[in-house]
């Protein structure tokens, strides 16, 4: 019990330095990282105040975004297999793994004001099972494009690393850090998730390409998937259907209605 607490202590620290941050002042002397702005064709606006990679990469560009990630990767999954390969047969490096997830979404460092905490959990999960984040991607990805949803695709493959250490792996402690880490993720998420919801209940959901674009994932990506995924062909199907069934209804109006003034049908008596 006491090494996991110091380990949790240890991976909470780590997981407080900032490095969107970092990265950020770096590349201009003083910045600070910008919160994310997204006017929506709908005509509201998506706000995410979130210290993250993803923040990083809307303002500054991919390859900022890049390195930041990865260094919020790291900063977490070094020191947890460290501890692994130290004390085998040991789940301290989960402990850790889970204390620098929670430092990297409330930074004490920084007035706990951090992200979301992807990179540093898929930074532990790739190094542990690169297999299994590879097989959730993969299963997130056709969830995603059935759905016609990018932020299915980015969230299916984290929710089903739980089921996947779970019940395919067997792995008890990762499958707690797993439930642990879904639960940080979307806990911290939740200022982005009551706009959602808001728009989805108003009819004002912004086009996959906007998502794609706002969130760093891929204009191009996006606007496949309002083309080609599986719910756009859907719609695309019905609405044709719906449109032959239009004009059959119209092709079976008695052509006396169109024929006598006012399209009202003769009635002749006997």
């Amino acid at each position: 019990m006491g090494w996991r607490v110091a380990a949790a202590i240890v991976g909470y620290l780590l997981g407080s330095l900032s490095f969107a941050r970092i990265v950020t002042r770096l590349a201009e002397p003083g910045g600070e990282v910008k919160p994310i702005d997204m006017q929506l064709s709908t005509g509201e606006v998506f706000t995410s105040d979130m210290v993250s990679a993803t923040a990083v990469r809307v303002s500054l560009g991919t390859r900022y975004g890049l390195l930041t990630g990865l260094l919020d990767a790291l900063k977490v999954a070094v020191p947890a297999m460290v501890l692994r390969r130290l004390r085998p047969g040991d789940s301290s490096y989960v402990a850790l793994a889970a204390g620098g997830v929670l430092g990297h979404n409330l930074p004490v460092y920084h007035g706990f004001k951090g992200g979301r905490g992807e990179s540093p959990i898929y930074g532990v999960m790739l190094s542990v099972d690169p297999v299994g984040v590879v097989a959730t991607a993969v299963a997130g990805l056709g969830l995603g494009f059935a759905a016609g949803s990018l932020l299915v695709l980015r969230w299916a493959g984290l929710v089903l690393l739980v089921p996947w250490f779970a019940l395919v792996r067997h792995d008890r402690p990762l499958a707690l850090f797993a439930a642990f880490a879904n639960v940080a993720y979307f806990t911290a998420l939740r200022s982005e998730l009551r706009q959602f919801v808001g728009m989805l209940r108003r009819g004002t959901l912004p086009s996959e390409e906007e998502i794609g674009t706002g969130l760093a994932m891929g204009g191009s990506l996006g606007r496949a998937f309002d083309r080609y995924s599986l719910r756009a062909l859907l719609q695309r199907r019905l609405a044709h259907e719906d449109h032959d069934h239009a004009h059959a209804d119209d092709a079976r109006l008695p052509s006396v209605t169109r024929d006598l003034p006012g399209g009202r049908p003769h009635s002749h008596r006997h």
